[in-house]
């Protein structure tokens, strides 16, 4: 009946049969019955939900996929793979970059006396973020402004942190901007929250300072205010695996977490990517490095979700491909979610 009703007048209702869609969808998604009829009225798309193949590489460097290592970038003669990003819509306005770093500046000369100095502090952080992304979504290779404001970054992400060790009612030092400043350290009951803590350790990782980083391996990644997720046990890992302490447990517990959920609103946290540094190698860590892009260009391709400037890069993968190339790794991937800029100057990272 639908085929009879095709023509070029025909309604667009007629187009697809939506019962039997839904219904070839069903079985194939809950039953794993693949699509056994071809046709243009049974996209393949939408039956499977547009999945693609399996991932090239497993938790700690298992389960890789049938001849992934005779293929780049891990292949012996393979040369660096181009992962390419989608042209990205809108940016950040000139007037509302002004704006960010009018604010940035202005959390850099604190009054001491100021009990919210140090709140303003950590909200520079994210200010700094929006305009590493607005630089990075403008060209492939940022020129040294990202870079200036990736490493100032570091240095508020350890200075918030520091305020949060110190002792109430006491202050913190620090060198921001070309100056020596200074910032009430947080009170008892306050103290920056997780997401903070995961950008600061992001920043420090990419910018390469161990002196930045120790205050946030100090002080962990802060309690989540609303229970656990996939992110909590991804932060916990993460520490752990900086801290030479074992992440398994956190790493194994948030890819339960993980797998349990099946929302495609939620991007999960780099956990495979990570695990790499634990049970892989330096190809294992290339193919999930390929997985981690796909899996983040992929979740941004969905409807408006490209207009977010999350959408850009993400900070998790590249700040693990820079910890990688310091433990003397070699990346070969080339993409504009890895700028060269950030990710060329990695020097192996000293304990402080």
């Amino acid at each position: 009946p639908v085929a009879e009703a095709a023509g070029p007048d025909a309604a667009p209702r007629t187009l697809l049969p939506l019962l039997p869609l839904a219904l070839a969808a069903l079985a194939h998604r809950r039953e794993g019955r693949p699509p056994e009829i071809e046709s243009d009225y049974l996209p393949y798309g939408p039956v499977t939900g547009f999945e693609r193949e399996g991932p090239r590489v497993g938790p700690y460097g298992q389960d890789v996929r049938s001849g992934t290592r005779a293929e780049p970038p891990t292949g012996p003669a393979a040369g660096p793979v181009r992962f390419a990003r989608p042209e990205l819509p809108g940016g950040t306005r000139p007037d509302r970059e002004t704006w960010l770093r009018e604010q940035v500046r202005d959390a850099l000369d604190p009054d001491p006396a100021d009990p919210y100095a140090t709140w303003e502090l950590s909200r520079a952080l994210h200010h700094l973020e929006l305009l590493v992304t607005g630089q990075a979504r403008r060209a492939a290779d940022p020129g040294e402004a990202m870079a200036d404001d990736v490493l100032l970054g570091s240095r508020c992400g350890a200075t918030v942190f520091r305020a949060a060790l110190a002792e109430p009612g006491t202050e913190v030092e620090a060198e921001l901007g070309g100056r020596t400043v200074r910032y009430a350290a947080w009170k008892a009951d306050d103290g920056p929250d997780a997401r903070t803590w995961q950008l600061a350790v992001n920043l420090a990782l990419i910018s390469g300072r161990p002196d930045d980083l120790a205050p946030l391996l100090a002080a962990g990644p802060p309690e989540e205010r609303y229970g656990d997720t996939p992110l909590t046990g991804y932060r916990r890992a993460l520490h752990a695996q900086l801290s030479d302490a074992d992440p398994r447990p956190a790493l194994d517990a948030a890819l339960r977490r993980c797998a349990a959920i099946r929302s495609s609103a939620f991007l999960p946290p780099p956990l495979v990517l990570l695990s790499q540094f634990t049970g892989g190698d330096e190809e294992s860590f290339n193919l999930a490095l390929l997985d981690a892009l796909e899996t983040h260009r992929d979740h941004f391709s969905v409807g408006d979700r490209a207009e977010s400037p999350d959408a850009t890069l993400s900070l998790d993968v590249l700040a693990l491909a820079c910890h990688a190339r310091r433990r003397g790794w070699e990346i070969r991937v080339e993409s504009p979610y890895l700028p060269p800029r950030l990710l060329r100057p990695a020097r192996p990272l000293q304990s402080p």
